[in-house]
């Protein structure tokens, strides 16, 4: 988990909130989380809203979050 959380705020400096490699990394933390029976729904309506701003609702990967939820 400490290396997603150094990589996403990584990407949020330098490539902003919204870029899809920082979206990605906010998903991958939230099935981290579920993984480890911590589901955080907060994290995956993050990556959701988004990827459904960037990449717009029909794409596979808003897709596959919206799954998750």
């Amino acid at each position: 988990m400490q290396w997603y959380k150094r990589a996403l705020a990584g990407y949020e400096k330098t490539l902003g909130k919204d870029h899809p490699s920082t979206l990605s990394t906010i998903h991958n933390i939230a099935v981290v989380f579920d993984n480890q029976g911590k589901y955080d729904e907060a994290m995956y309506k993050r990556a959701l809203a988004g990827k459904e701003k960037v990449l717009g609702k029909d794409h596979p990967s808003t897709l596959a979050v919206a799954e998750c939820l």
